[in-house]
């Protein structure tokens, strides 16, 4: 997908691509990646019909996973919106209106000076008329075909140069199945790997942050905004367990395709010994969200215990 966007000829077509693929990623209820497209639409789209668009499936993507602030954002943005049909009708009506008024006395006239008229005059006139209808006609004819051939020669160009970018991604997929491979060949890392990961500091002061704290589901998790992790403690444990865990991510995914970024930095929270509840307040999403995550992986993994199945996938 990416690849696809990186080969957008023009930033309009990089932008009608993106509200493809979150219209693409939002029917299939993969929010997080749809998410990633239509706020890119929704930030860059100059055309209002495209962004009121992108901005409705973004409202319905943040109410369901619970991004109360960027829900209300988006509703803000659609509000302006939302009186803009009434004023255009009004305005489109007093038109009408004033045009029929208009357009009966122009037939009235119309009607007396037809009647003076000779039936020479007359041919003449309808004659006119229709050759020059049959000329517009055959010109406009020409003209669509003309586009129509243009159009469809660079589709067809279009569609080579693609069928030549899927067989080198292809190419690409098959060398990094088997850097994959290789890399599951080698021995699983030790217990000692895992106990001094544990003893990282970021990995301390994720888990001590929440010693004796009573954290309660039914609270909303903005009552513990303290408690919420930084983009920069995020980065601290991406590289933490990079460090004592090489791979992590990668081969995750290879075995688990349906797994997304999210559901990845779920599993380095799971990986330290977090708690469901503990990962809703770090990372401020609403526990029923986090819960229902979890819920997914496991199932996709097979297992009920999340942080032991992926102890096992990786230390011996």
């Amino acid at each position: 997908m990416h690849r696809l966007l990186i080969l957008s000829e023009s930033e309009e077509e990089k932008l009608s691509r993106c509200l493809t693929m979150g219209n693409i990623f939002y029917d299939e209820q993969m929010f997080d990646s749809a998410r990633i497209y239509l706020e890119y639409v929704l930030n860059n789209q100059n055309d209002n019909e495209t962004k009121i668009q992108a901005a409705q499936w973004l409202l319905e993507i943040f109410n369901t996973t619970g991004d109360t602030l960027k829900a209300n954002q988006t509703a803000l943005f659609l509000s302006q919106f939302a009186n803009a049909g009434d004023q255009y009708g009004t305005t489109d009506a007093s038109l009408t209106e004033l045009y029929h008024h208009y357009d009966n006395g122009k037939q009235d006239r119309h009607h007396l000076t037809w009647v003076k008229k000779t039936n020479t005059r007359f041919i003449l006139i309808v004659s006119f008329l229709v050759t020059l209808t049959l000329c517009t006609i055959l010109v406009q004819r020409s003209l669509q075909k003309a586009q129509q051939n243009t159009i469809q020669t660079k589709y067809n160009e279009d569609i080579l140069r693609e069928r030549e970018r899927y067989r080198l991604l292809a190419n690409d997929n098959r060398t990094l199945k088997q850097k994959v491979k290789s890399l599951e060949s080698t021995d699983k890392l030790s217990q000692k790997n895992y106990d001094e990961l544990l003893e990282e500091a970021i990995c301390i002061n994720l888990r001590q942050r929440f010693f004796e704290k009573d954290i309660l589901t039914t609270n909303k998790v903005s009552a513990y905004s303290n408690l919420a992790i930084t983009a920069k403690q995020q980065r601290q444990l991406v590289s933490a367990i990079e460090k004592h865990c090489p791979g992590f991510a990668t081969t995750l995914v290879e075995k688990y395709s349906r797994l997304t970024p999210r559901d990845i930095m779920f599993c380095r929270f799971m990986l330290i010994g977090l708690t469901d509840k503990e990962i809703s307040v770090l990372t401020q999403i609403d526990y029923s969200n986090i819960w229902r995550r979890s819920s997914k992986i496991k199932e996709m993994m097979g297992t009920v215990d999340l942080r032991q199945s992926l102890i096992n996938l990786f230390y011996s």
